[in-house]
């Protein structure tokens, strides 16, 4: 069984793969990116339906308003987690 946030799990969890620290980052920039956006960067009602998403759709990153600095630096960083998550998992970091 999968246990957790399925909204929060990596793909490499999902697929059952071996895993490692890795998939902390990745719960990490899902927990960033909901902090900027106000919600997870995966979500479907259905869990077949975000697990797949998880895997295969690329992550959709909402435009802010530029004039909160705060807020522009934080999308930049979840613009880094996007380019991250194609990436092989031991290299997230």
């Amino acid at each position: 069984s999968i246990c957790g946030t399925p909204e929060y799990l990596a793909p490499e969890v999902i697929k059952k793969q071996g895993h490692n620290k890795a998939v902390d980052w990745w719960c990490l920039g899902c927990i960033i990116y909901e902090m900027v956006t106000g919600f997870p960067p995966f979500r479907s009602q259905n869990r077949m339906e975000l697990f797949e998403s998880i895997l295969y759709q690329p992550l959709q990153v909402p435009n802010v308003n530029p004039g909160y600095s705060g807020i522009a630096q934080a999308t930049e960083h979840t613009n880094a987690f996007a380019v991250k998550k194609s990436e092989r998992p031991a290299r997230r970091l």
